[in-house]
């Protein structure tokens, strides 16, 4: 009876063994679940947040090209007004000019009229002198 109570003593503890050993196995691979699960969802926030930081690089591109593109129209009104503003300045003065110069003419034409009023005069005067 003691060889087979030894006997079952060692199988039990060779059973115990087992399950334990089972048990560490199904842990591990346990353990091994949870920590592929975690590196999975840590991956997926990582992918998430360079998701998201590549979405706010891309907006500021935009952001920075949409602002160049103001800038550069804002340079094109500035050459334009200052090219149109150029322009007018040389229409008035050129229509000063032209003006001058009609004033210029109109007071010729009104001394000629004065000077030729005053030939006619003279020689009205001349002729009723020479007359009497």
């Amino acid at each position: 009876v003691k060889v087979l109570n030894a006997m079952i003593g060692q199988i039990e503890a060779k059973n115990k063994e087992a399950e334990e050993l089972e048990q560490l196995r199904n842990d591990l691979h346990h353990e091994e679940l949870e920590a592929e699960a975690c590196r999975r969802d840590e991956m997926i926030v990582r992918k998430r947040l360079e998701d998201k930081e590549d979405m706010k690089n891309a907006f500021n591109v935009q952001m920075q090209l949409r602002e160049e593109r103001a800038a550069r129209e804002r340079e094109e009104e500035d050459r334009m007004r200052q090219h149109l503003m150029r322009k007018f300045a040389e229409d008035d003065r050129l229509v000063q000019m032209n003006e001058q110069k009609r004033r210029m003419r109109a007071e010729h034409h009104k001394r000629e009229a004065e000077r030729l009023i005053a030939l006619r005069r003279e020689m009205y005067e001349w002729e009723r002198q020479n007359e009497a």
